[in-house]
């Protein structure tokens, strides 16, 4: 809401549209590399993968909120 109060329709306009543009992008890059990895892997084995790497990568954020960062990684607290 106060997002709305503050920025103008044109330039939220911009922001969104900027936003889902670099996601689009981050979308393209992962698919990407998940289909050279389906073709190398199989499917199998690259679904195995990346649901590790994924695994890995929210225990990475977990042990950070909890630990050094946990300020900067808080979200909608404080």
């Amino acid at each position: 809401m106060e997002f709305q109060r503050r920025v103008s329709s044109e330039k939220r306009a911009t922001v969104i549209s900027l936003r889902n543009m670099l996601l689009a992008l981050a979308t393209s890059v992962f698919y990407t590399i998940y289909g050279f990895s389906v073709d190398f892997l199989g499917l199998s084995k690259a679904r195995l993968l990346f649901a590790l790497v994924f695994l890995i990568v929210g225990a990475v954020f977990k042990a950070l909120s909890l630990g050094p960062l946990r300020e900067y990684l808080t979200f909608g607290e404080g």
